[in-house]
């Protein structure tokens, strides 16, 4: 018996994935999806729905609502991150542009919501806004900026149109330029810190402080001063009089719809019913005073839908209409899954041929499908037989695989057999 908290690594060994024709062990390495998922498999109603509505929003700026009702491990997150990452790859760069936003959590209050959607948007997104309406501004109000500029910063030649924005703000006297900035949109935005936040935002030198304002951190008062912002955002009611003049500045930037991606809604059923009944009206308001330009899907675990759906609410009202339940998989859809994951971390000119140069065994060489190798049918009915969860799936492959090529002088493929010693010793 050893007593020391030594361990040794010095035996590691870096596994040689190419000797199955892979660059890389596919599967993630946690039941967590990954930012830019790769791979679906038969959602086919869901994704017919996705496509539907994101259609009516881009042509006719219809709003709509959809609730993913699924276990834990289902695959709802995975889904989301899939939605976030085809309207961004094929949407965003448009114009108008449809911006699509991921919330993990929507947390305890709609300040939760709000820190979790700028955190998502991120800082150079922010930026790109803030950019496009100082541009607009200048280009709708260019006598007045030439106000602004310190006396001899400006030649005669100088084209200030086309000028960098952090050149205008070299040769400004900043605040008489945030001011007038202010007052230009505030007919529109209705929203004077926002407004300060969002111009500072740009700025070389203060962006830091803008940032920090936007995403809820203290700020001194002098660095509140600099940016001419009084407060900050604290409160869940400030950030919710802030999410309309978000959207506006938005719209105002040619970022015209938005999709909210909302995973674990089931997280409000942890507050107390005053505090969960205040977060409903605040997202059922955000719902009905978006009746265009806003598309809002939502994923709950089966059990906490049903509770919510017992308790009726003009929230629950709201998210009524179109439901879609992921069931677990079958046999069929885990082996297009593993397909999916193998395919995306195939080596270059991999063939039908290739793998049978390393198998042995004459049967077990007629019986392999070679978009699966190195897994066979048995063990997929193995994998079916263990979970229909999708991060279980993920999982349980990702192991299999290395306990598999641990183990290649004794088995030809990932078989039955070996995924019963994987679970019972591995």
């Amino acid at each position: 018996m050893s007593y020391s908290s030594q361990i040794d690594l010095s035996k590691l060994t870096k596994r040689n994935y190419e000797k199955i024709f892979l660059k890389r062990n596919p599967f993630p390495s946690t039941a967590i999806p990954e930012d830019l998922p790769q791979v679906t498999v038969d959602r086919d109603n869901i994704i017919r729905h996705f496509q539907s509505v994101i259609s009516s929003l881009y042509q006719d700026s219809s709003s709509s609502i959809t609730v993913l009702v699924g276990g834990y491990g289902s695959g709802k997150s995975h889904l989301l991150k899939i939605f976030k990452f085809n309207i961004f790859s094929q949407l965003y760069d448009l114009t108008p542009a449809t911006l699509p936003i991921y919330i993990k959590s929507p947390g305890t209050s709609f300040l939760d919501f709000f820190i979790a959607m700028i955190d998502d948007i991120g800082k150079e997104k922010i930026e790109l806004v803030s950019k496009r309406l100082i541009k607009k501004y200048i280009n709708n109000n260019l006598n007045e900026v030439t106000k602004h500029f310190i006396k001899g910063s400006i030649k005669k030649e100088d084209n200030i149109l086309n000028m960098d924005i952090n050149e205008i703000f070299k040769k400004s006297i900043i605040i008489d330029f945030a001011n007038d900035f202010i007052r230009y949109y505030n007919p529109i935005i209705k929203n004077t810190e926002l407004l300060a936040a969002l111009f500072f935002v740009s700025h070389p030198s203060y962006n830091i402080y803008a940032w920090r304002w936007f995403n809820g951190e203290k700020l001194t008062s002098e660095e509140r001063k600099v940016i001419l912002v009084s407060g900050e955002i604290e409160h869940h009611r400030t950030a919710y009089t802030l999410i309309k003049p978000v959207m506006l500045c938005f719209k105002e930037a040619d970022m015209k719809n938005l999709v909210f991606l909302i995973d674990e809604l089931e997280k409000i059923l942890l507050l107390s019913a005053n505090y969960r009944s205040q977060y409903q009206d605040d997202l059922r308001h955000l719902i009905d005073d978006n009746p265009q330009n806003l598309c809002m899907f939502f994923s709950i675990t089966p059990p906490e839908w049903r509770k919510i759906s017992e308790q009726p609410s003009a929230f629950t009202r709201r998210l009524e209409g179109n439901i879609f339940t992921l069931d677990d998989f079958d046999k069929e859809r885990i082996i297009l899954l593993i397909k999916g994951y193998l395919h995306y971390s195939r080596i270059d000119g991999y063939k039908d041929e290739m793998f049978k140069k390393v198998i042995s065994d004459e049967k077990i060489k007629e019986s392999i499908d070679y978009e699966i190798y190195p897994f066979s049918y048995n063990a997929i009915d193995s994998i079916t037989k263990q979970t229909g969860r999708l991060s279980s799936i993920i999982l349980l492959c990702r192991n299999v695989l290395d306990y598999y090529l641990d183990k290649r002088e004794i088995y030809n493929v990932i078989n039955e057999a070996l995924i019963k010693e994987y679970l019972i010793g591995g």
